[in-house]
């Protein structure tokens, strides 16, 4: 995903003629309270996702939640940064500085999945249009998660990956407000979920097109990367 009004993205929204419909929209919430589009625009990257267990007491999001602006995120996959400690080939000696592995992360026997998210409509006076942008929510990581999302500024967190009989609820208007709050508490098990360690996403090794997300080795790192694909699977996966 890109930070606010860099890249529009599909959501899943419901209309009012009870529709489901596919809208772009931007990620980062702008926040009302900015004086001007432009103030906003800035403040949105610090409002890309919501902590699901504190939504009820944020200025922000409290009210689009009690308004119903309510949509889903429609994924394939996602990628999650683990950072190991960077160490001398030669030496083995520990260094300063940490080595960033991407994982790919999926669910399994599942091409599509949803993550929930709230949306908000600001009119931008300047250029006279309607922008639309929202937030995900996101919870405490499950184990595997926990084992691979270990760094950067909120770490031991996972975006909150819900089940296919979830979606027509969280979207629902007239869903009550008890299903509403179990979806907000739901956490996917690691079992359901597929991952692994793939090239750097950015510079001179990164890969292009469908590359980016085959498995990849990082020989100083791979007995660690297996030890974390495992992380919290009480049965052999089913690699879909």
């Amino acid at each position: 995903m890109q930070p606010a009004l860099t890249a529009g993205l599909p959501l899943i929204m419901r209309n009012e003629d009870g529709q489901n419909i596919s809208i772009d929209a931007f990620w980062g919430i702008l926040p009302p309270w900015k004086h001007t589009f432009k103030e906003a625009v800035t403040a949105a990257n610090s409002f890309v996702n919501i902590r699901s267990e504190t939504v009820h007491e944020s200025r922000l999001y409290a009210p689009l939640l009690k308004k119903k602006q309510r949509c889903l995120i429609p994924c394939s996959f996602y990628f999650e940064h683990h950072h190991f400690d960077k160490y001398n080939k030669k030496t083995g000696e520990p260094l300063r500085g940490k080595v960033s592995v991407p994982f790919f992360v999926k669910v399994n026997r599942r091409p599509l999945f949803a993550v929930p998210a709230l949306y908000s409509k600001w009119y931008d006076r300047e250029n006279r249009q309607e922008v639309i942008t929202y937030s995900m929510f996101t919870i405490v990581a499950n184990d595997l998660l926990t084992a691979i999302h270990n760094g950067g500024d909120n770490p031991y967190r996972m975006p909150l990956v819900i089940e296919h009989d979830m979606e027509d609820a969280w979207l629902n208007p007239e869903a009550p407000e008890k299903q509403i709050n179990e979806i907000l508490n739901y956490q996917i098990v690691s079992d359901k979920l597929r991952a692994y360690a793939v090239a750097p996403l950015t510079g001179k090794a990164a890969k292009q097109g469908e590359a980016i997300i085959e498995e990849a080795d990082w020989p100083e790192y791979q007995a660690e990367i297996e030890e974390i694909k495992n992380t919290g699977k009480t049965r052999t996966p089913v690699l879909v």
